[in-house]
């Protein structure tokens, strides 16, 4: 599930530019549905993505989504402080990490992100 959600966290921040070209440029739907199996329409797109400011727009975005979701993490960690077991909430960078996966999974993605 982790990796999944980063595979779809990847696929978003690619196509987001693209989706916002596409809003502009209809005819860029067709080379789209084609998966990009022509290398030709790699180029077409990355001209399409020249005229478009969907490149801005989706880093802005990713900015937005960004602050939103540092928001909620600060909002749930603020909640458990003060709580038995929590103590370390209060040290500082202190980053509270959730997922529905296995904890020794969870180690070794962190344990290799550090390097």
């Amino acid at each position: 599930m982790f990796v999944c959600n980063i595979i779809k966290i990847l696929l978003s921040i690619v196509m987001t530019p693209i989706l916002f070209a596409m809003e502009e440029f209809r005819q860029l739907r067709a080379v789209v549905k084609q998966h990009f199996e022509d290398p030709t329409n790699v180029d077409i797109a990355l001209d399409y993505l020249g005229k478009n400011p969907g490149i801005q727009k989706a880093r802005e975005l990713a900015i937005k989504h960004v602050n939103l979701v540092a928001k909620a993490i600060d909002m749930k960690a603020e909640k458990l402080w003060g709580i038995p077991g929590y103590e370390h909430l209060n040290e500082p960078l202190h980053t509270l990490i959730e997922a529905d996966i296995p904890a020794n999974i969870v180690d070794i993605s962190l344990r290799q992100s550090m390097y």
